[in-house]
């Protein structure tokens, strides 16, 4: 393929990577497979991608997310674009802020499970917490808001609806609002008391 012009190699090492010359060429190379196939070549790449990276599957978070999403995986998709996002917090702001949207976009519609509410739940608080550090729109964060302590109380955790208080709580602190702001925060003390989670409630 390299030698027909079709690959080049663009690194030995530490493993060696190749690339189509012309992004056309790979879309026609990808369209020309099964749906079914591509499906399992996008879920064996993830796999292997998790197995492989090792230490650096934080770095590689971005990808094996975008693999499972087109592997059909939403839910896994989604968990891994979480990951994407912490990482993207280290040195991109709105990198962060995009991936968490993101992940809410792919969990619409996916089953619900305590794995994927508890996602849904810790990404609205993500970007509700580092979106009002940009000036996230205030109605934008109540939605957000609202929507996670509902899923939290649907969930039955009581940790989960104190941190979805509390950072509704921090959404009006960041727009001046701070009677509200001290309403939800005591809120959220109180039901972390009556969690019995004192780090929470010292929070």
């Amino acid at each position: 393929l390299c030698a027909a012009e079709l690959l080049q190699e663009v690194r030995q090492y530490p493993a060696a990577e190749y690339q189509f010359w012309h992004a056309l060429t790979q879309e026609v190379a990808y369209g020309t497979m099964l749906a079914g196939r591509r499906t399992r070549l996008h879920a064996a790449v993830a796999e292997a991608l998790i197995e492989h990276e090792g230490e650096h599957l934080d770095e590689a978070a971005a990808v094996v997310a975008w693999h499972w999403e087109h592997a059909g995986d939403r839910a896994e998709a989604a968990r891994w674009t979480m990951r994407a996002a912490e990482f993207a917090l280290r040195s991109d702001l709105d990198a962060a802020l995009a991936r968490w949207r993101a992940a809410i976009d792919l969990l619409d519609g996916v089953e619900e499970t305590p794995e994927t509410l508890t996602l849904g739940i810790r990404a609205r608080m993500r970007l509700i917490r580092w979106g009002a550090r940009t000036g996230i729109d205030p109605a934008v964060a109540e939605s957000l808001a609202a929507r996670g302590r509902e899923m939290a109380e649907r969930l039955g955790d009581l940790r989960l609806t104190a941190l979805a208080v509390f950072s509704s709580g921090t959404s009006r602190l960041c727009v001046g609002d701070l009677p509200t702001a001290r309403d939800r925060y005591l809120e959220a003390v109180g039901l972390g008391e009556e969690a019995d989670d004192r780090e929470l409630a010292a929070c």
